[in-house]
């Protein structure tokens, strides 16, 4: 019988072959079924900071720290300021040396401009040149002032010839800060998704409430550094509206606040606007290092309707009845319900349903008014005359876009 075995020292050397091979398979097993591995985002610019803290728009831990419009010698003298700041900026990245010369070009275009608009003659009646400064934010709105004071009839042909490139300037400012969102994107983290890591709430202005949209975004924590918080609007007409943002340090349990403008038509353009009308979604995307996300918040139905609703919170009326009264050589005069707007400056378009009431009868009719201002008295008579005085008269006041109503009751002395 022929025996079978294995020389000395050459088991071992089997043993540990295997060994070898499995824990190699078991090596090959894990990278195909374990999570791959993601290489850290690069380290973020110092320059990146800089250009992005001079062309971002604000976030502020308080609308209060929102200044108002200053006056064209600090318009710009702030604008020279950046430029100085902005030849400073040298990278080797060259998306942000290819931004930071874009915008030192279009900044300098958009000072050039203002000056020269400033030293032209002005038409009868206009006040200062600008009176809105366009350092605010990603440069604010240039121009927006003077062409807020002047007709299409006065302008003067040198004028206008000064407001298109300063308009074209400005546009380009605008694009050029929306250009950062790439960028923020490269030196990012990739995105995660924390229950209520971030909350988002917005305050649309209405009537007379504003003129600004107001944007609130709440960073639950930890801390985040250097975040580029990219802000998309949609509103009811499906127009979108981006708006790029930084904040050096968001600190834990803090909201930050972002303020929108609604501009203002002139010569044909739309200028300022950072905005879209009837917001119905706000996007909302975190780039940074060390975190980064993306929330979505719908601004319809209850979040508009409670917005409204604390709005009208100051909104009163007060009422007075008009009897019948007959007469002789004139058309007699028909009963009717006077209501006078108060509390509020006033009240965008509207619905008014005013029912008069007689024990259980009622006759209701509609109006509609583009806007009523305080101190308005508005006098209501249904079409088909009431044959006898009411006891009561009630009005309902509501407006496109919520379902909330405005409430209001008026009791008609006997």
């Amino acid at each position: 019988m022929r025996n079978n075995w294995v020389p000395a020292g050459h088991e071992s050397y089997l043993a540990r072959s295997t060994a070898l091979l499995l824990s190699a398979l078991g090596v090959v097993v894990n990278l195909l079924v374990s999570e791959p591995i993601v290489a850290a985002p690069p380290a973020l610019p110092q320059e990146y900071r800089t250009l992005a803290g001079l062309l971002a728009m604000p976030l502020k831990t308080s609308p209060d720290e929102f200044e108002g419009p200053g006056n064209l010698t600090e318009t710009l003298s702030s604008g020279h300021t950046t430029i100085l700041s902005l030849k400073d900026i040298k990278s080797s990245d060259r998306q942000i040396e290819y931004i930071t010369r874009q915008t030192e070009a279009s900044l300098a275009e958009c000072l050039q401009r203002a000056e020269r608009l400033n030293a032209l003659p002005k038409p009868p009646g206009t006040a200062e040149l600008m009176t809105n400064s366009f350092i605010d934010g990603f440069m604010g709105n240039p121009g927006g002032g003077y062409a807020r004071g002047l007709e299409a009839e006065q302008m003067q042909t040198a004028i206008k010839n000064e407001l298109y490139p300063l308009f074209a300037a400005m546009e380009k400012l605008d694009a050029t800060h929306q250009m950062l969102v790439p960028v923020a994107k490269k030196y990012a983290a990739n995105l995660t998704y924390p229950a209520n890591r971030i909350t988002v709430d917005l305050d649309e202005s209405w009537g007379s409430v504003g003129p600004f949209d107001w944007l609130y975004v709440h960073n639950q924590g930890p801390a985040i550094h250097d975040a580029t918080v990219v802000v998309k609007l949609t509103g009811a007409d499906r127009a979108t509206r981006t708006n790029v943002h930084f904040a050096p340090n968001w600190d834990a349990n803090t909201w930050l606040y972002g303020r929108y403008e609604a501009g203002l038509q002139a010569l044909g353009k739309s200028v300022g606007q950072t905005t879209v009308h009837s917001v119905k979604k706000v996007e909302v995307t975190v780039y940074s290092p060390s975190f980064s996300t993306a929330v979505s918040y719908t601004y319809e139905g209850n979040a508009r309707d409670n917005d409204i609703a604390k709005y009208c919170q100051a909104l009163t009326f007060s009422g007075r009845y008009q009897p019948y009264v007959e007469r002789r050589y004139l058309p007699d005069t028909r009963r009717g319900v006077e209501f006078t707007l108060d509390g509020l400056e006033g009240i965008p378009r509207c619905q008014v349903k005013v029912t008069f009431w007689k024990g259980l009868l009622q006759k209701t009719e509609t109006w509609e008014f583009d806007y009523w201002k305080r101190g308005d008295k508005k006098m209501f008579r249904p079409k088909d005359p009431l044959e006898s005085d009411p006891t009561m008269a009630t009005i309902e006041i509501s407006f496109p876009g919520t379902s909330y109503q405005h409430r209001y009751s008026y009791f008609v002395a006997p």
